[in-house]
């Protein structure tokens, strides 16, 4: 039972999703490199498969060590749902976030070690520290924590990428060294990817704030609703709604420019036009004209809505 309400506590939502978006870059941009130079991906999937997992335990223990520290706000905000306190006792958060923290480092150290770069395997006690120092203190200030929420979804999907750059210069150095792998295009995909989920991911952060704010759950948090206001809030984050759907449009349309002459060239566009866009524009639009919690609410569920099927886009390609 201490097990599946841990699991509960988890967000095992957001936990697949993560691990959907990580499946679709390495499917859908990654292995296409190998498979159009006719030779086997150094990166294996075992290898893969151990990084995925070891991202999903930090994120596990992160959002772990969040209930931890956010029992005060969730006892005003959603009291009938608290978990930590009284389906899991804090002793037992604080160990589990431990726990995943010590399983995905040592997850991730094989594959570091078959890509002879131990030191790859660091960067996941430091998300870990970094989520917790966010939890505990950061997410209180004003822009930091959603700075570091920001940083860590724009890490999400170059992490197994590092892993991949290296095993190909410790394995394949001289076909690399002559460019039969275009992973500089793959590393410019790839990097799309991390600003799309780096801007859902403060846009998101955003509309939780003002969630919380609705329903007095700052308990001092120096957020930016308390700073500037309910309705300055709304223009601010009415222009970051814009800025996501101009770089949606902006690459469907780029998408029709540049790839017009090959085949299947009208699924990204009409994609990131007919599923990616339509959540966004319902979030913001709920967001914008909503004055109650259950505007709110629904502008920051159906915006979270971005992630798996950003994961969904990148498994079709």
């Amino acid at each position: 039972m201490g097990l599946i309400r841990i699991l509960r506590l988890s967000r095992p939502h957001a936990l697949a999703a993560i691990a959907f978006i990580l499946v679709g870059v390495q499917c859908g941009i990654i292995e296409p490199v190998f498979e159009q130079a006719g030779v086997a991906n150094p990166f294996t999937t075992s290898d893969f498969i151990l990084v995925l997992l070891a991202e999903v335990l930090i994120a596990a223990g992160g959002f772990v060590i969040n209930g931890y520290f956010d029992l005060r706000a969730d006892l005003i905000t959603k009291p009938q749902r608290i978990i930590v306190g009284r389906d899991v006792s804090r002793r037992l958060a604080i160990a589990s976030h431990f726990g995943f923290t010590l399983a995905a480092t040592i997850l991730a150290l094989i594959p570091a070690w078959h890509a002879g770069r131990l030191l790859l395997c660091v960067l996941f006690p430091l998300a870990a520290g970094l989520f917790w120092f966010y939890s505990s203190t950061y997410k209180y200030q004003f822009l930091i924590g959603n700075l570091i929420l920001t940083v860590l979804a724009f890490a999400l999907p170059l992490v197994p990428f590092m892993y991949e750059v290296q095993c190909v210069d410790s394995s394949l150095w001289s076909m690399a060294a002559l460019g039969a792998f275009p992973l500089a295009e793959a590393f410019q995909k790839i990097l799309g990817v991390s600003v799309a989920l780096a801007a859902l991911t403060i846009l998101l952060a955003l509309v939780n704030e003002v969630q919380r704010f609705t329903k007095s759950a700052d308990l001092g948090a120096n957020s930016l609703p308390v700073r500037i206001g309910l309705k300055g809030t709304k223009l601010v984050v009415a222009g970051l709604y814009l800025v996501v759907l101009a770089l949606f449009v902006g690459v469907a349309l780029r998408s029709l420019l540049v790839h017009y002459d090959e085949p299947g060239y009208l699924f990204t566009p009409l994609y990131l036009l007919l599923a990616m866009c339509p959540p966004v524009v319902a979030s913001m639009v709920a967001f914008l004209v909503g004055d109650q919690y259950s505007y709110y609410r629904f502008a920051y569920w159906a915006l979270a809505l971005g992630f798996p099927l950003l994961g969904v886009y990148l498994l079709l390609l």
